[in-house]
């Protein structure tokens, strides 16, 4: 996470792609079979990435990763579940397309 952070903080791609290589590299621990709850997690934090990502520039192909990371999640989170991250999955989708919607 710390990457993400400055990656938010200096809006440069150089650290948002090494979290994205952090939080994709974990998915070989983490897998959906094996621990969906961290899986879901880890679909999150590369859809916050993506999210970021779009908002600095990248555009539409950016923002629909970030959404169809952040379903990923969703259906994670329902798969262990752990539903109380959800509501506010769903608000990240709807801020999203939003922003999408602007394009």
């Amino acid at each position: 996470m710390s990457l993400f952070n400055l990656g938010n903080i200096e809006r440069t791609g150089k650290y948002l792609d090494k979290a994205e290589a952090a939080f994709t590299a974990t998915l070989k621990v983490f897998t959906r079979q094996s621990q969906p709850l961290q899986w879901a997690f880890e679909q999150n934090n590369l859809g916050d990435v993506s999210w970021n990502r779009a908002s600095h520039g990248g555009g539409k192909p950016e923002y629909l990763k970030a959404i169809a990371f952040f379903e990923n999640a969703k259906q994670g989170f329902a798969e262990a579940s752990y539903t109380i991250p959800i509501p506010l999955t769903d608000q990240k989708i709807d801020l999203v397309k939003q922003q999408l919607a602007k394009m």
